[in-house]
């Protein structure tokens, strides 16, 4: 029925169907107007017509367009129409976002600190605050630790006279009084984003932990990590010059230990053209170091670098000149001064050759790329220098070429070499898409001996021999393979010393597979990962990490998953060092209702850090 000059409806005995909010269901009667509906001995759910994997069969059911909330009373949510959960009220939002508790998680765990076998219970709550702005509240339960109180706050920021825009998080996680240690466990994860006015941005980051360990025994992730920076990041960009003051702090986590911090750090770069490709390069990075071993050497560096360069070039060949000038200033703390001024001149070379290929009936170009780069940077003793921030670089086909042997400023290692370079590529003259790319170089030293990480000079096997081991890197794409290897070849002994390769299959975001093997030094390890589509509902994904040296089983992660159009499962089974006797090993179980809720939320981020490529459509569409 409808009375008159309203849109009051009412009906007994009805099927209904909103499609605007995908929701359909059936009532005993149905009353209300097009904002506000309810329904009495109903059934709700968003799966389509001749399908009903979940339902929710209630009392009265109120669903509420203006609010965007539904309510039902005395409710039992149905799994293919058997009763799993009984709730006498319960709210959800119809359609974007919504106040209300979101479903519950459970998982297991090896407490990292006793060595326990525990459970986690996780009772979240979403708080829509207003369009801009949300927190997440959360109850977590520890069976072995006790109950963790989180809460995750985000908004955006709108321009005003000081800024464009701008987003705010924030993160809190508190334990009281942990069962196990007697003390309070904690964690803050503050993250603000602003876009100034005038090309200016500013991110201010503060990351802080109770305790070392509170990754291990409290947040059950993380345990990789080392270091929690805190910082104050500010940049502007403008025609005078990209400007950038940095500053951070450190905490120590896990095992790790302290490493050099940055109290301040100003960088000014500028890039001028000056007309017929000749480019001037400045950059000067101020840097005061910092390190909480009084037995590191500490203080500021300041590091100047002017370049000019040219670029002669047609469709024929490529030939790019340059120097540089470099000074870096040391004023330490618990010593005296340093200056070192050094040059560095670098003549890069190319020639571009190319023909037509026809291979099964397909045509291609084939590119035909020698290179030959000269680069020269004299001897200079620098073990006088602190090392703030240099590490080895290691050896690769870019690496020859780039003249550079450590990161950083702190070390500027001697060259006088020569690099041969071939490059190649098969290009589709159709698609324009690559088939093969090959690149192979070997770097020819004229100096006897090299900069070691000291800032001494020493005979090292290459400077001996006088050449380097030869690097190389494949890359074929046909169709749903692909093959990528990089390796480094040592001509005396013949014997590859280095290699990454890697083979991927990829039938379908849901079928895929990916075989890494690794060989560095003799070291190696092997990686097997991939998901594999048994139907259209059905797929089982995993990730397999041995070292083959130590014959050790890193890690282990195996899970089936079962979806639709309307309702999703998902079971992962995650194991950590299988030959120790202090394995840790984790279960995990989600369902997700598609457009209501998912019980475990955290789960697929979980299973995406194991495997990069793994894409499983198990949203709930929130």
């Amino acid at each position: 029925t409808k009375k008159e000059n309203s849109n009051f409806i009412k009906a007994i005995a009805a099927e209904y169907a909103l499609p605007d909010q995908n929701i359909r269901g059936s009532a005993l009667t149905l009353s209300g107007t097009s904002d506000l509906k309810t329904f009495n001995n109903a059934t709700y759910t968003k799966c389509p017509v001749g399908n009903l994997n979940w339902n929710i069969d209630a009392e009265s059911i109120v669903l509420n367009s203006k609010t965007n909330r539904g309510k039902a009373k005395n409710a039992v949510l149905k799994l293919h129409g058997v009763p799993v959960v009984y709730t006498p009220s319960v709210e959800w939002v119809l359609n974007g976002k919504g106040s209300g508790f979101l479903a519950p998680s459970y998982s297991s765990y090896s407490d990292d600190g006793t060595s326990k076998k525990g459970y986690s219970v996780n009772i979240p709550y979403f708080l829509n605050i207003a369009p801009d702005r949300d927190v997440l509240l959360g109850l977590n339960h520890l069976s072995t630790r006790g109950d963790n109180l989180t809460a995750k706050y985000r908004q955006l920021i709108y321009d005003n006279s000081l800024w464009q825009e701008g987003r705010l998080e924030s993160e809190m996680r508190y334990l009281d009084n942990d069962d196990i240690s007697n003390q309070d466990r904690w964690l803050l994860d503050n993250k603000i984003n602003l876009s100034l006015n005038g090309g200016t941005d500013l991110t201010l980051i503060n990351k802080r932990v109770s305790d070392k360990d509170y990754f291990k025994e409290i947040a059950l992730e993380g345990t990789s990590r080392e270091r929690l920076i805190s910082s104050i990041d500010l940049s502007h960009q403008s025609n005078l010059f990209t400007t950038n003051v940095y500053s951070e702090s450190e905490q120590v986590v896990n095992s790790a230990s302290s490493d050099y911090t940055r109290n301040l750090e100003v960088n000014l770069s500028k890039s001028i053209n000056i007309g017929d490709q000749i480019n001037l390069g400045l950059s000067n990075t101020y840097t005061d170091f910092n390190h909480k071993s009084t037995s590191s050497s500490t203080g500021a560096r300041n590091h100047l670098n002017l370049s000019l360069s040219k670029n002669f070039q047609n469709l024929a060949y490529e030939v790019k000149p340059s120097i540089s000038f470099l000074n870096t200033q040391y004023d330490l703390d618990n010593s005296s001064s340093v200056n070192r001024s050094l040059y560095a001149a670098n003549v890069d070379s190319k020639l571009f050759l190319e023909r037509e290929l026809d291979i099964s009936d397909q045509e291609y170009i084939q590119t035909l790329v020698p290179r030959l780069t000269y680069i020269y940077v004299p001897k200079k003793n620098q073990s006088s220098i602190p090392n703030f921030d240099s590490e080895s670089l290691n050896s690769s086909y870019d690496a020859l070429f780039s003249g550079e042997s450590f990161t950083g400023f702190d070390k500027v290692s001697n060259q006088n070499s020569l690099t041969f370079g071939l490059e190649s590529e098969f290009i589709n003259d159709n698609s324009g898409e690559t088939l093969l790319s090959l690149k192979a170089a070997q770097k020819f030293y004229l100096d006897d001996e090299l900069m070691n990480s000291s800032g001494n000079f020493e005979k090292t096997t290459d400077s001996d021999r006088g050449y380097s081991n030869i690097e190389t890197s494949v890359d074929f794409n046909k169709g749903v393979f692909n093959f990528n290897n990089s390796l480094s070849f040592n001509p005396d002994s013949k014997k590859v010393v280095k290699s990454n390769s890697g083979i991927k299959f990829n039938f379908s975001p849901k079928s895929f597979g990916v075989l890494q093997f690794i060989n560095d030094n003799n070291i190696e390890n092997i990686r097997f990962n991939g998901s594999f589509e048994l139907n259209d509902s059905n797929h089982i994904f995993w990730n397999a990490q041995k070292n083959l040296t130590t014959n050790i089983m890193d890690r282990l992660t195996l899970g089936i998953a079962k979806e639709d159009c309307c309702i999703a499962y998902r079971f992962a089974f995650f194991k950590k060092n299988l030959s120790s006797q202090n394995y840790s090993y984790d279960r995990a179980f989600e369902i997700v209702f598609k457009g209501l809720s998912s019980t475990t939320p955290s789960l697929r981020r979980r299973i995406e850090a194991e495997i990069p490529d793994y894409i499983g459509d198990l949203d709930n569409n929130l």
